[in-house]
């Protein structure tokens, strides 16, 4: 009669950690499926580290590209690029 109760439990452990599993296995299928659905606006297409404390980034926003310097104090646009 032991036994069988300690294989109800054992079973049961098993059981609940293996539905944890597929619900969190789920919930991941379910957030990829939705980003790739978002349509993104802006994207960073380049990032180049000028120092420890500067980098250039290219950012593409509908139609323009943005060349951006950020730094430690301030960040600056350096140029933007239409490309209609």
């Amino acid at each position: 009669m032991e036994f069988n109760l300690y294989l109800r439990a054992l079973l049961s452990f098993f059981a609940i950690i293996s539905l944890i599993g597929g619900v969190a296995l789920l919930t991941r299928y379910m957030q990829r499926m939705q980003l790739k659905k978002t349509n993104k606006e802006i994207s960073i297409l380049e990032t180049l580290f000028i120092d420890s404390k500067n980098k250039l980034i290219l950012i593409k926003r509908k139609e323009s590209k943005y060349i951006l310097l950020l730094g430690e104090k301030n960040n600056l646009i350096v140029d933007i690029i239409n490309e209609s």
